[in-house]
């Protein structure tokens, strides 16, 4: 589930003991474009400078058997380069 409010977004996991939040300061706008339980991917509207970039924050699945999902997650996320 995730939930938006001024300068925070907060995307709370399901039956698990953390999740993920990413927060920030200033006049930017944060557009959330994608995420699971291991990743946030959001574009980034700087209102004062006007530039538009990504950011994506990743976290790998601690389970050694399932880390190939983690790579291929970011090979997924890799694709969409239209932005820095």
């Amino acid at each position: 589930m995730a939930s938006s409010k001024q300068n925070i977004t907060d995307l709370t996991v399901v039956g698990s003991k953390g999740g993920l939040f990413i927060g920030w300061k200033g006049n930017s706008l944060v557009q959330l474009k994608n995420y699971s339980s291991y990743h946030i991917d959001v574009e980034v509207h700087d209102n004062d400078s006007g530039e538009v970039w990504r950011f994506t924050g990743f976290y790998g699945n601690p389970d050694e058997r399932k880390r190939h999902q983690s790579w291929e997650l970011l090979q997924q996320l890799g694709h969409d380069q239209r932005l820095p």
